[in-house]
């Protein structure tokens, strides 16, 4: 209840702070989490995610498409580094993912047209000989993602901050990390390419590294001690929240709640149309109640060549039998599940996402690795 009396009351005299006293630091009134964040930089992710990076994975840009589903297959990876060589040097171009190659499969002429489900299906020979454009070279496909559209690099001393900023609002899911001795701007256009190996002189960076979102994610998840009531955050205030923080400019719809679901009866072909045409990393797969029973992701694709083109016209079930060895179901949660358990189901589940359903299970939305990250990103980066 209102209480009038007190609201014609005298404002009191501001009380004076004890002698002797320090007025409150910065940090000290931030949010935990905030506090977390602005405590660290890109060298405290490496030194707990990255103790003993592995030797870099990377592709020439003469490397053919067929080439970079192969190794992303064998490393069990889901993008790769793209350099050219110039005076014996390998100079990093681009950082390309298997959604550049998808995105590059499903224009093909000969891949659209298996789309058109009156048509009569080509034979095994007809469709290998029309599969040629696997043995393009990869600087074909530079550019179809934000990730390989720009190079993005980062320093040890920068702070945690950008790198959510990078992760979320510019819409990648990897970076390069370079030595600080290297003088380089955030982000450099594909054609201004950067002699990465010129700054390998510190220790602490032997050679480039690649971070990742579930780097950050999985060392996040490591203080979660330190984030505070942050964690309590519902999934149903986490799903979708990069895509609608951060809409893409080339989406007509940048929320994906309608367009991440396909039938058992559709193809995987037609899946992995329906993530190139709306720019998601994976489709959720329902049966004919609109229950979940899959997911289908372009990490999928990895492997395919020629011999295999044909596979993309089989259902989508079907499909990732084969590819999996059996269809599992996808991590999901319910919109009243918090922030905290859905982080610890994508760490331990290493995982890149979680269906957020109804009690039917039925879905109607998504908590991807972008959306918790988007949580963290200080409110002025926003």
């Amino acid at each position: 209840m209102f209480d009038s009396h007190r609201s014609i009351c005298k404002p009191s005299m501001p009380t004076p702070w004890p002698l002797g006293s320090s007025f409150p630091s910065l940090h000290q009134t931030m949010a935990p989490h905030d506090n977390f964040i602005a405590s660290h930089n890109v060298a405290s992710v490496l030194a707990e995610v990255k103790e003993q990076p592995s030797e870099l994975v990377d592709l020439s840009l003469d490397s053919t498409v067929e080439e970079a589903f192969d190794v992303l297959l064998a490393n069990d990876i889901l993008s790769v580094p793209v350099y050219r060589v110039e005076d014996e040097t390998k100079v990093y171009v681009a950082i390309v993912g298997v959604l550049d190659l998808l995105k590059f499969t499903t224009i093909q002429p000969a891949i659209d047209n298996l789309n058109t489900q009156s048509q009569v299906l080509p034979d095994f020979g007809t469709l290998y000989d029309r599969s040629q454009f696997l043995l393009r070279p990869l600087k074909d496909v530079i550019g179809l993602t934000p990730e390989s559209a720009q190079l993005f690099i980062v320093h040890p001393s920068d702070p945690l901050s950008e790198l959510l900023r990078l992760f979320t609002s510019r819409r990648v899911h990897r970076v390069l990390v370079v030595d600080d001795g290297a003088h380089t701007p955030r982000e450099m256009l594909s054609h201004r390419a950067i002699d990465l190996t010129k700054f390998n002189a510190a220790k602490r960076i032997s050679h480039p590294v690649l971070l990742s979102q579930t780097d950050v994610v999985r060392f996040l998840w490591r203080h979660n001690h330190h984030l505070g009531k942050i964690l309590d955050t519902p999934a149903g205030g986490i799903a979708n929240r990069s895509r609608r923080l951060f809409p893409s400019s080339t989406l007509l719809n940048p929320e994906p709640e309608n367009t991440v679901i396909v039938t058992i009866h559709q193809t995987a072909l037609q899946a992995f149309s329906h993530i190139s045409s709306t720019d998601v990393q994976a489709v959720v797969v329902v049966d004919d109640d609109g229950e979940v029973v899959g997911e289908i992701s372009a990490g999928d694709l990895r492997g395919l060549n020629r011999n295999r083109v044909m596979d993309l016209v089989r259902p989508v079930i079907m499909f990732l039998r084969n590819t999996q060895g059996q269809l599992f179901r996808p991590l999901m949660c319910h919109a009243r599940f918090t922030l905290s358990q859905c982080v610890s189901a994508l760490v331990k589940g290493e995982a890149h996402r979680v269906w957020m359903v109804d009690e039917e299970e039925r879905p109607i939305g998504v908590v991807t690795l972008s959306d918790v990250l988007s949580v963290f990103v200080p409110a002025t980066e926003e």
